[in-house]
């Protein structure tokens, strides 16, 4: 597989693989050892989504200003970063949306 990304966005990848294996753990922790499948599936989307959320916020800065006036429009521009041609402020809400659809859907397969 061919990860794309331009910046920081490459930072989302493991953030999300470390998410989905901690939170199993922290959904038994949560919640105990005898919980559905999906409530673990909507526990480490959403631990992606709170993790990937102040990297994003974070990197949404603008960039240092060149030098010359503050007003000046060069100075408010934003260093990209995305993965898979997604902007990494997208990807909290993605990680969100994703942990709610897998939720309602193992419900709606039978996959408890």
């Amino acid at each position: 597989m061919i990860l794309i990304w331009r910046g920081a966005g490459i930072l989302v990848a493991p953030i999300a693989v470390v998410s989905f294996f901690g939170g199993i753990f922290l959904a038994d922790a949560l919640f105990g050892e005898n919980i559905e499948g999906r409530v673990r599936a909507l526990t480490s989307c959403w631990l992606a989504a709170a993790l990937t959320l102040p990297l994003a916020l974070l990197l949404r800065r603008p960039s240092t200003p060149p030098t010359g006036k503050p007003t000046d429009p060069e100075a408010m521009r934003y260093e990209p970063h995305d993965l898979f041609f997604v902007p990494l402020s997208f990807w909290p809400g993605l990680f969100f949306v994703f942990g709610i659809a897998c939720y309602f859907g193992m419900a709606s397969k039978g996959r408890l």
